[in-house]
């Protein structure tokens, strides 16, 4: 059966303190509780809890929280035939600090097991009707190899590339690094999603729509920015949508930009064709996830599903 995405990138343990359920930062007295992480699982999640079929390509620790991880993702339906075991590595960790709403990461396990991807891991082609990554594995080999090549694959056989920047700047070894592969990035996506606080790394421009078109010239057919409690648009050549936040309350940001796209890359994938109709309805969808998620604890506690009908629930 074909895939709907194929994801690759890193799953990872989110570890948050909680006070009577409150997330808070680290340095204060509460519980520890573990949420599944990392960007792209909690794109895979949103995907398949949105009824698309899905797989992620990463590597686990063979421990008990990559065992947990593993299950997690079963759990939620998708295809785990591609997350391998890495010998000699911890499953990665993230220590999230919430205050306010807003989170901030300290890692652990470093190099973690998701740093250990290997072009083999891809398999021979990408049975998939896209293909999802994130900047973080072109940060070191062997998972900028591996990236690449699934990128050189899915051109080759016609596949849709999909990227959601989700930069991390303290795990490059510098700026220059860093934006020669976040240019390359923008230059291989097909769908391209950016937020507000990377847009000065991939565009000279300030506008948003003067960086849309920056952005838009380079090769995407579509550009999203998430802009916080802004909102967020989405552009093509020829058409842009915007919409306010739905978010009413907002507990833990954390995973929002990750259920956003989701939302819409279902919608997408889903639609006939890319026009003025879908780009309204993967707006809203990719909010009202994002609303979702961010009014609970976790990246994907709170992310939508689809009922049979094509309706969400909670």
């Amino acid at each position: 059966m074909t895939l709907d995405v194929l994801v690759v990138g890193e799953a990872l343990i989110d570890l948050y303190c909680l006070d009577a359920g409150v997330p808070r930062r680290m340095d204060e007295a509460g519980t520890l509780a573990r949420f599944l992480g990392g960007a792209p699982a909690n794109f895979t999640v949103g995907c398949a809890r949105l009824g698309l079929q899905t797989a992620l390509v990463t590597r686990v620790g063979q421990d008990p929280m990559g065992r947990y991880l593993l299950r997690l993702l079963r759990d939620e339906g998708v295809d785990t035939e591609r997350v391998r075991s890495a010998v000699g590595a911890k499953t990665g960790m993230s220590l999230v600090s919430v205050h306010g709403g807003e989170r901030s990461f300290d890692f652990y396990g470093a190099p973690s097991a998701d740093t250990q991807l290997d072009p083999s891991d891809i398999g021979e082609r990408i049975d998939a009707r896209a293909l999802h990554f994130g900047s973080n594995t072109l940060v070191v080999d062997p998972g900028l190899a591996t990236t690449k090549r699934a990128i050189a694959m899915a051109k080759r056989d016609g596949v849709t590339v999909s990227c959601d920047l989700n930069v991390r700047r303290y795990r490059w070894s510098s700026e220059a690094v860093m934006r020669e592969q976040l240019d390359f990035a923008t230059r291989a996506a097909d769908w391209l999603k950016v937020s507000d606080d990377e847009i000065a790394f991939v565009s000279k421009e300030k506008d948003y729509d003067a960086v849309a078109k920056d952005l838009l010239s380079r090769g995407p057919s579509l550009v999203a920015l998430t802009l916080g409690k802004d909102g967020a648009r989405l552009y093509t050549k020829e058409e842009q949508r915007v919409l306010p936040t739905l978010a009413e309350r907002i507990v833990d940001t954390t995973g929002a930009g990750d259920a956003f796209w989701a939302g819409c890359v279902a919608v997408f994938l889903r639609a006939q064709a890319i026009n003025g109709a879908t780009l309204e309805a993967a707006l809203r969808r990719g909010s009202e996830n994002a609303a979702a998620v961010i009014a609970q604890v976790g990246a994907v506690t709170g992310a939508l599903k689809s009922s049979p009908a094509g309706a969400l629930r909670p």
